[in-house]
């Protein structure tokens, strides 16, 4: 850190925007609102507003154009949400009660760098600590906003900092659109491979919709052996037996081998409940209930009790590949949130199981269908990792630049490439 930095109060050099006495709302036709839906925590910008007659304006915070826009409310503020009202039809907008709206002070701050500065960790911990109010409705205080101590560099340093981590952010909105992208496509893929095939043939009416004409539609627990529920156990951090796939370790397309944790584990019950290429495993309660999982390669791995494991049987003309892709169908949700709908806590267990209804083309078509849909799964699961370590990097640089370990000096007598 450079002897030109210093420690000072956010109120120093920031402003914390009020309603102005003389500002009366119904002089508008309508009013800029911003809910708390409409404030991100992944980009800069609010993703926009709701035009409301002020006649419908019962209550909200009164902010300003360029204001950034702070929620104090949790999980809000602990989720890392805030952003800049941008774009806005007027000089000021209405936002929800459950915000704190400030802005740079003129020749003393960077808006950019107070932005990025109320994003650090151990900010938010630190502001978190002195939240006030019950469990779950706890609220940050502005005064102890206002007597946060900020590390300040220079104006110009400021800047530099912004520059540098705004360019990191501006990559991972891209990454993510195209990752948005790339699973649009994938669910178009799925809905007319799984509808029309590959062969261009005339369609059927079934029971689970649309299908080829010579496609049929089977029973699953006729073509796997009957699913098994998994071991309850405890998950341990340290390598004490083999890997302990949870239902919180199921990705969208990929699952990080490397996150998951350890259990103890006999050899008999290892045996049971050891996990093979080509297995697939299902949520069968919580929120994720019917998310499934492919197996395919994996180190030595047992699978915990709230998932259960299908596997295809041999002699059967089911590829798992080709089965795990309409496990992720809008025929196969229908199914399961069918089921799940009058069952206690929402769950699944064997029968829904092995009642499920598939529709089964020949071997070649499923692998035709399968490797199509594999090609969009490498392609997301490269964006995934790419976007995870813009974001690793995201936050190694925000720690290091906000702290004046990491110097911009290099970059100071390079002009603003924004007006921030």
């Amino acid at each position: 850190m450079a002897s030109s930095w210093k420690r000072v109060p956010l109120a120093e050099i920031a402003e914390f925007t009020s309603k102005p006495r003389e500002l009366r709302l119904t002089d508008y036709k309508a009013i800029p609102f911003v809910p708390m839906e409409l404030i991100p925590s992944d980009k800069i910008a609010i993703d926009g507003f709701l035009m409301k007659d002020p006649s419908v304006i019962s209550s909200g915070t009164f902010f300003k154009e360029g204001d950034i826009l702070l929620p104090k409310i949790t999980p809000s503020f602990e989720n890392g949400k805030q952003a800049i009202a941008e774009d806005l039809p007027l000089p000021f907008g209405i936002a929800t009660t459950e915000v704190i709206p400030l802005r740079e002070k003129a020749n003393i701050s960077d808006k950019l760098f107070l932005f990025y500065f109320l994003l650090k960790g151990d900010v938010r911990q630190s502001l978190a600590s002195r939240m006030e109010g019950t469990t779950g409705r706890q609220r940050l205080n502005t005064e102890a906003l206002k007597t946060l101590p900020v590390l300040l560099p220079p104006l110009p340093e400021q800047r530099a900092i912004a520059r540098v981590l705004r360019a990191v952010q501006e990559v991972m909105q891209v990454l993510r659109r195209e990752l948005e992208l790339e699973r649009e496509r994938k669910a178009a893929l799925m809905h007319h491979l799984f509808r029309y095939g590959t062969r261009g043939e005339p369609t059927k009416q079934t029971e689970i919709g649309e299908i080829p004409q010579s496609w049929e539609v089977v029973r699953l627990g006729d073509y796997c052996s009957r699913p098994d529920y998994g071991l309850s156990t405890s998950a341990s951090e340290l390598p004490v037996g083999p890997k302990f796939l949870r239902i919180s370790d199921l990705q969208e397309s990929y699952t990080d081998w490397s996150s998951v944790p350890y259990c103890q584990c006999g050899e008999e019950l290892k045996k049971a409940y050891l996990l093979h290429s080509k297995d697939i495993v299902i949520a069968r309660i919580g929120a994720s209930t019917g998310k499934a999982l492919l197996v395919r390669d994996c180190p030595e791995s047992v699978f915990a009790s709230y998932l259960l494991r299908i596997r295809v049987k041999e002699e059967k003309n089911l590829d798992p590949e080709y089965l795990f892709f309409f496990l992720q169908t809008d025929n196969y949700w229908k199914q399961i949130n069918q089921k799940k709908a009058g069952r206690l806590k929402k769950g699944i267990n064997i029968p829904v199981i092995e009642n499920l209804l598939v529709p089964l083309t020949t071997l070649d078509e499923q692998y035709t269908i399968a490797k199509i849909l594999v090609g969009c799964d490498t392609q997301i699961s490269a964006l995934e990792q790419e976007l995870a370590l813009y974001q690793e990097l995201f936050r190694t640089l925000l720690e290091e630049l906000m702290s004046g370990r990491l110097s911009v000096q290099p970059l100071l007598e390079q002009e603003p490439a924004l007006d921030t």
